[in-house]
Order: C-alpha cells, then structure tokens, then sequence
C-alpha cells in the first residue's frame, strides 16, 4: 500500500490556507483539529497508514478494504463547521468526472461524528464518501494533527 498507489496527493484543508472564521466559536478553532502540514512525516513511497473509520452508517471502512476496490483521493479536513474546508471539498466536483474514469474513490475524512458527516454526506451526494475520525486516529497516524500550544 505504497502513498504513490493511493494516487493520493493527500489534501489537507488546513488553518495553513486561513479558514474564515467570522461565525465560528473560538474554542472551536483552539481544540487540536487537522491543521499541522509541519508534522506529515509521509513521502511519496512510503507505506500509507491503514486506518479503520466508520462511514455514514456506522460501518468500519478501512483504506486497505477501499484499495481492493479502486485508487484513493484521501481528503482531510477540519469539519462540517468550517466554511473553508466544505468550500475546498465543493471544489472537487469539477474533477469528479475525471476522478470515476480513473477508478478513485473520494475519501474526506474529519473529526465529526458518523451523524454530522451523514448530513454533510447528503449536501454531497454519494460520489464522496465520508469518514468520522472522532478519536484522531488517522490523523495521528498521517501526522496531520495539530495540538493547541
């Protein structure tokens, strides 16, 4: 499961890019949330981590599982509640296209919970499949997590 073969260039909506955060609860912004580029200890070649996450319905989905079946565009991102971060997964649809005659699944994966994400997961639509990192499992494993100082 090499990072080259999950066709992934990982993305990270990260606080790098300077999410508005107009309407949004700063104890919110100050919790440890995926927003640390400086830690991805990741390069291209290296084993990408397997990671075990429920979707929508509360069902395990693992990368090793979504890799029998097609590529992988793994997305990380803050959450529902950041207006940066669901304007940079609306951004994929151009490509979406492009993406299914490749055979790549779109994977986002973030810190909310399975109900937040099946509501996000509606606004979508079924070509994005989304992932509740609650425990930051992954993102520990990615190396993608940012601790408040």
């Amino acid at each position: 499961m090499k990072l080259v073969k999950i066709f992934a260039v990982i993305s990270l909506s990260f606080g790098a890019f300077s999410c508005s955060t107009q309407s949004v609860d700063d104890a919110r912004i100050q919790q440890a949330s995926y927003s640390d580029i400086d830690n991805v200890t990741l390069k291209v070649g290296d084993t990408a981590p397997d990671f075990a996450l429920p979707d929508g319905n509360g069902k395990l989905t693992t990368l090793k599982g979504l890799l029998a079946e097609d590529h992988v565009m793994l997305v990380f991102y803050r959450g529902e509640w950041c207006p940066f971060c669901i304007s940079h997964l609306e951004s994929f649809e151009a490509v979406l296209p492009q993406l299914t005659k490749k055979n790549v699944q779109l994977v986002a994966v973030s810190p909310d919970t399975v109900q937040t994400n099946v509501n996000t997961q509606r606004n979508f639509g079924l070509d994005y499949l989304f992932l509740s990192d609650a425990q930051h499992n992954a993102v520990n494993a990615y190396g993608v997590i940012a601790k408040p100082e």
